[in-house]
């Protein structure tokens, strides 16, 4: 009988979510795995044009002798998945070893619908060659 190959596979329930759910899955570990420790992640991040910013939420350390790691944790209430032509905003369940190299990354969906938010460009309703200009006046 031959021995697995190492690998690192995240097993997600439910690919779309939405604010306040449970997050639940599994973390599959087979063969012998080189790290000594390995830790698992829910988180956000952006990506495109600008700043790229990423958030973990949740953070739970690992065992690479374990070969099944159930977990399960609660959604915030924002903020959602979206794809804009500029940004967009993504969730993900990740995996990675103590030099913080990915092992595995499954993205998922948190928006109150389930679905992805699809951001639209806004028109600009300005005439053209016209500035808007506004003041303040302060009553003393």
């Amino acid at each position: 009988m031959s021995t697995p190959s190492p690998g690192v596979e995240i097993e997600l329930d439910h690919f779309h979510h939405q604010p306040f759910q449970e997050l639940t899955g599994r973390v599959r570990i087979t063969g012998s795995l080189p790290a000594k420790k390995m830790e698992l992640r829910v988180f956000w991040f952006t990506r495109g044009r600008g700043d790229e910013e990423a958030k973990v939420l949740h953070r739970q350390e690992i065992s690479p002798h374990d070969s099944l790691v159930p977990f399960a944790w609660k959604l915030p209430p924002a903020p959602y998945s979206f794809a804009g032509k500029l940004i967009t905003l993504a969730w993900a369940v990740e995996v990675v070893d103590e030099k913080e190299q990915s092992l595995d990354l499954v993205p998922f969906l948190l928006s109150p619908s389930g679905e992805e938010m699809q951001l639209e460009a806004l028109k600009d309703s300005t005439p053209k060659g016209k500035v808007a200009i506004f003041s303040v006046e302060r009553n003393s």
